[in-house]
């Protein structure tokens, strides 16, 4: 996706794949379906290897923090930047990170012996980290948060 991936169009992107675009399209609905299996492939690599060296089990604070800065740094180097900041304004990348699974909180949570509610793990799970990285990444892009 050169042309980054609001300009790509199902047809170049089965050519360069050299597939067809009967072949693409018959395993992927859409260019977000690519998309999202890109985005998911990524997560759970970074994922095995940040577990390879920090217990998601026995340190899962650390691990989750840890998770958070890895894809930072991992995603915007290039040349995946632009495809992680249109991943993130386009939802594909919280979507992929709900694909990841609800682990990091609930693991937390039985670590540091609280007691919380399975919905408020989930909201706190994949629903706000992911947004507010969405939020400052794509507000530091216009400009804003100079600082950091």
């Amino acid at each position: 996706m050169k042309n980054g991936y609001n300009r790509a169009t199902m047809r170049q992107i089965a050519e360069a794949a050299d597939v067809s675009l009967g072949l693409a399209t018959y395993h992927f609905n859409s260019k977000r379906h690519i998309a999202l299996r890109i985005m998911d492939t990524y997560l759970r690599f970074l994922k095995t290897k940040l577990s390879s060296a920090v217990s998601q089990k026995n340190e899962p604070l650390l691990h989750s923090a840890s998770m958070v800065r890895l894809c930072i740094k991992f995603f915007m180097t290039p040349p995946r930047r632009n495809f992680y900041l249109e991943c993130l304004e386009l939802d594909i990348y919280i979507e992929s990170i709900q694909n990841l699974g609800n682990e990091a909180i609930p693991n937390i949570v039985r670590h540091q012996g609280i007691d919380e509610s399975p919905d408020m793990m989930l909201l706190f799970d994949n629903y706000i980290p992911p947004s507010v990285e969405k939020i400052i990444i794509l507000e530091k892009e216009k400009g804003n948060f100079k600082g950091i």
